[in-house]
């Protein structure tokens, strides 16, 4: 059933009553500015999520990182000297991770989302 009439009158009563509250629109600037933190906030979640694949993928092939922090560049330098995976679909996932992983820390190191 269509409420669309009584939708009106009681917005009518609202509006008459003083009781509805003004919103306020965005200009295009601000909305330019919305898009920017936006894209910016994705790009964060996408550098935690990359930084959170890597060392899982690598836990479950036994492989433990315990010489220090985690994303230095001692670190970066032990994941790239591992030793080969037993299988090629394996060694494909891994270098597709530290890609993932060093472009995301690029994009987070030079502030360019």
């Amino acid at each position: 059933m269509k409420t669309d009439r009584r939708d009106a009158e009681m917005h009518a009563r609202l509006w008459r009553a003083e009781e509805l509250t003004p919103i306020w629109t965005p200009d295009k600037k601000q909305e330019a500015m919305r898009d920017l933190i936006r894209t910016r906030k994705q790009a964060v979640d996408a550098v935690k999520v990359a930084k959170q694949h890597l060392p899982s993928f690598l836990l479950r092939h036994g492989l433990r990182y315990e010489s220090g922090k985690y994303w230095t560049q001692r670190h970066r330098r032990w994941s790239a000297e591992l030793r080969r995976f037993r299988f090629t679909h394996q060694q494909l996932i891994f270098e597709e991770l530290i890609s993932t992983t060093e472009s995301a820390l690029l994009c987070e190191l030079t502030g360019s989302f």
